[in-house]
């Protein structure tokens, strides 16, 4: 038994655990395949677990993709789990599509799903996976020949997204079989690794060895250490984007673009990609040639300007904002949002929320000598006997309105152009009607109807407040069915 590379290994991943810190009594997940890697990290975890005050709980995923092999992997990490005394959690992936294309992503998806849902069960701080230096440099390979950037170059981190490590990220593969053979203990072999069809496979068995054979000996660490070079440089200019993100996001949610050209092209790569994971959520579907045009948007133009991007999302740039929703059909953009409706009391409020804003209307009633003329496109004041009952409604396709002290009608979809309001707000803009006519666009347009004249005896005024949408905003909002 070779006590030199047991102990080796066991002293890396304890270093590794104790950089995070793992809190005394704390829970961590270990996502168990039952190959060699995640074997080794779980007997390594499980012989550490008492000494730095950790709890392990073990979670597999039986994809069923490879018939009677899936079982006798499940069935091997049972026992496994049970003669070591770890807890176990064991789930099923049986509904996962084999059709179609890409199963391999399909299937890390669904296991990022079933470690997340586990971890949230056992309260884990951390879900640790046993991904080695060689996998690392198989990805830095792979993104490379794939057209990836410096991001991608920097492959997997040590630590993230979200509750992920990678306790064995440094440790090549060969150190974690003479760990193996030091423990005596056993593994299974996914039979599907050694298949030609997958383009990781074909990395491993065969490119790989023989660049380092032929051209570049130690390529697999020399590729390890430029992944992480790549990460240094990505979190220094992440740090720099995410400055620009917090000066240049706007309460609605569109990103300001003043002075974008003037930023390093780096750095307005990375403002793109922290943009779009701010309002997406993740970054998946979006490829370096997404991110391209996107940037091509957004430093050039033109000033109003569409992007259709994947999974139905679309950049949209309206003069010196850019803005990323997901749209639906809609002839002229008023027509996505659902329709609301609200009746505004002679004394009252109703508020609505628009694209992370929410604008609050205010009557009161007086006479003509309680209030002076409007002198803010924020106010205004009608003929309350005229104006009769008073509605906040989102703008419907036709709409139109005639202007005060102009001849002639406007379509609001023209006066939201005109006063450079974005696509993605217009639809929720509230409009305050009478019946079936539009008597105002708050902060945009009045119309001519309900004047107050000379002889008015009633008048109505009407104020917007905008404030940003928070919880206590939210919490005021007069919620209604869509009409």
């Amino acid at each position: 038994m070779d006590r030199r590379s047991e102990s080796r290994f066991l002293a890396r991943i304890a270093r590794f655990i104790r950089g995070l810190p793992v809190k005394l009594g704390e829970t961590v997940l270990l996502g168990l395949s039952g190959g060699p890697d995640s074997v080794a990290l779980l007997h390594a975890l499980q012989a550490l677990q008492n000494g730095d005050g950790f709890k392990l709980v073990a979670a597999h995923l039986n994809h069923c993709l490879r018939g009677s092999e899936s079982d006798r992997d499940e069935a091997f990490v049972r026992e496994l789990c049970a003669r070591l005394g770890v807890k176990l959690i064991v789930g099923q992936a049986s509904s996962l599509p084999t059709a179609g294309a890409n199963l391999e992503e399909r299937a890390r998806e669904s296991r990022r799903e079933f470690l997340e849902t586990a971890a949230g069960r056992v309260g884990a701080a951390h879900v640790m996976l046993a991904h080695t230096a060689d996998d690392q440099a198989e990805t830095v390979l792979m993104r490379f020949l794939r057209g990836a950037g410096p991001l991608g170059l920097g492959a997997m981190a040590p630590c993230g997204p979200g509750r992920i490590v990678r306790p064995m990220l440094g440790i090549f593969r060969d150190e974690v079989l003479a760990y193996l053979e030091a423990i005596d203990a056993s593994f299974v072999v996914d039979s599907s690794n050694g298949s030609a069809v997958f383009l990781r496979n074909r990395l491993r068995s065969h490119l790989l060895p023989a660049i380092e054979r032929e051209y570049a000996p130690g390529l697999r660490r020399r590729l390890v250490e430029l992944a992480g070079e790549m990460r240094a440089e990505e979190d220094a200019i992440r740090w720099v984007g995410s400055h620009e993100l917090a000066r240049r996001l706007c309460g609605d949610g569109r990103l300001r673009l003043d002075g974008l050209e003037e930023l390093p092209t780096a750095v307005t790569a990375v403002l793109m990609r922290l943009f779009v994971e701010r309002v997406k959520g993740d970054l998946r579907a979006f490829s370096r040639r997404h991110f391209e045009a996107l940037m091509r948007l957004a430093l050039r133009g033109p000033a109003s300007g569409r992007l259709d991007l994947p999974q139905r999302w679309r950049a949209e740039r309206c003069y010196g904002f850019l803005s990323l929703e997901r749209f639906q059909d809609g002839r002229d953009g008023m027509s996505t949002i659902a329709p609301y409706s609200l009746a505004l009391a002679a004394e009252g409020t109703v508020a609505v929320e628009v694209a992370g804003e929410v604008m609050r209307l205010e009557s009161s009633i007086g006479t003509p000598c309680d209030f002076r003329l409007p002198v803010r496109a924020d106010e205004a004041l009608f003929d309350a006997d005229a104006a009769g009952d008073l509605v906040v409604r989102n703008p419907r396709n036709g709409d139109r309105m005639k202007l005060m002290g102009l001849g002639g009608r406007r379509k609001l979809q023209d006066l939201f152009v005109d006063r450079k309001v974005p696509r993605a707000v217009r639809g929720g803009f509230p409009v305050v009607v009478s019946g079936e006519e539009v008597l105002w666009v708050p902060g945009i347009a009045r119309s001519d109807g309900a004047r107050v004249v000379s002889a008015t005896r009633s008048v109505r005024r009407v104020v917007l407040e905008r404030v940003a949408a928070d919880e206590d905003s939210r919490s005021a909002l007069r919620r209604v069915a869509p009409t």
